[in-house]
């Protein structure tokens, strides 16, 4: 892969005079998802030991496990892309 094509791929987010550049965006979703899933079961546990939250920690529990449901299907889109082909290369293909 070239430079140039590489720099296409990259997602840029300029903070005022900082730049986040995103090399992959699926494994920054995949990061961030798993952050969140370990947030949601470690305060699960916590508002379980608690009383008067145990609803609350059902409830984070719920969502956690709703997270590691959505990991396979970030990990297929990743996976998988879907692009409009023109005559000339759905030719090629066949």
């Amino acid at each position: 892969m070239n430079k140039q094509s590489e720099e296409e791929e990259n997602h840029v987010i300029s903070i005022g005079s900082l730049a986040i550049i995103l090399k992959d965006k699926y494994q920054a979703i995949y990061t961030i998802n798993d952050i969140l899933i370990g947030l949601l079961f470690l305060l699960g546990t916590i508002f379980n030991m608690l009383l008067s939250w145990k609803i609350t920690g059902a409830v984070l529990y719920i969502a956690g496990s709703v997270l590691l449901l959505i990991r396979p299907v970030i990990r297929t889109c990743h996976l998988l892309q879907v692009k409009r082909v023109g005559k000339e290369k759905r030719k090629k293909h066949a």
